[in-house]
Order: C-alpha cells, then sequence, then structure tokens
C-alpha cells in the first residue's frame, strides 16, 4: 500500500483530492482580530454611556473648569478603544496601535481610580478584575502574532 507523500491522509479521501495547504482565501488570525475588537466596542460602549449618564446628571455650572479633566480623560480614552477596535476591523495596522495603547491608558485609569476609592479591599479588588478584565482580554488578542499577520496579508 503507497504511504501518503505530506502529512496525514484522511481514509475517506482519496490520494489525488487529498490537499494538506488552505485555501486560498483563509486568513489565520481574522478570529481573535474580530473577538479582540467586539469586545473592545462592547466594553467601550458600554462604559461611554455610564460616563454620559452621570455626566448628565450632574450640575457642571459651578465646577472649576480644571476638574472636568477627570471627565474628559477617561471619555477620551474610551472613544480611543472604539475607534481602534473599528479600525482594526478595517484591517488597518493603526487600529492595533490605538487598541494597544487606549488598552494600556485604560487600565492605568482604572488602578489610579481604584485606589483613590475608600471602599474595603475586597471590592477593590472585584473592581480590578470586572473593569481590568476585558481590556486586558482585547489587548491580550490584539497583540498576538495571528492578528499581524492577518493585518499584514492583502
Amino acid at each position: 500500500m503507497e504511504q501518503p507523500q505530506s502529512g496525514y491522509h484522511p481514509i475517506s479521501l482519496p490520494q489525488d483530492q487529498w490537499n494538506p495547504e488552505p485555501l486560498p482565501g483563509y486568513w489565520t488570525g481574522s478570529g481573535k482580530a474580530i473577538w479582540a475588537a467586539i469586545i473592545a466596542i462592547g466594553f467601550g460602549t458600554f462604559l461611554l454611556s455610564i460616563v454620559v449618564i452621570e455626566l448628565a446628571k450632574l450640575d457642571l455650572s459651578g465646577i472649576p473648569l480644571w476638574r472636568y479633566i477627570f471627565v474628559i480623560v477617561p471619555a477620551s480614552t474610551l472613544a480611543a478603544l472604539i475607534v481602534g477596535a473599528v479600525l482594526l476591523l478595517c484591517r488597518l495596522k493603526a487600529g492595533k496601535i490605538v487598541l494597544l495603547s487606549a488598552s494600556g491608558l485604560m487600565i492605568l485609569q482604572i488602578v489610579i481610580a481604584n485606589f483613590r476609592t475608600t471602599d474595603s479591599v475586597a471590592v477593590r479588588v472585584v473592581i480590578l478584575i470586572l473593569f481590568c478584565l476585558p481590556v486586558l482580554i482585547s489587548a491580550a488578542l490584539t497583540a498576538s502574532t495571528s492578528v499581524r499577520t492577518w493585518l499584514a496579508k492583502p
């Protein structure tokens, strides 16, 4: 009996139909990139809506101008997270860069805001896990090498 020339030969296919090479239109890494973008868009939209709702509740007439930075910086970071995810879905390398840098800034802001609270340690840990985990997952998926190869393919 003749042995197959390359790789494992499934019994159900004849030798002349067996092709271990991937199909020409197959893109590796697209699943990770799409999931990273979906997680970033979902989490960014969720937190941005919370920021907008809380901002709408406040009376901003008596607040000094320098205190607006506590609203503008997180909102702009969330907007950058969403824009980076959309650019990643458009297969632009700038999307990966924007998404990774916005993820880093978002994690830094969550950690700083968490240390400013007066809650117990258990509440702080839960807040860190709930808010940092989606950002970390999205950043890890975006930083994978398969996403880089997916972005590099024409």
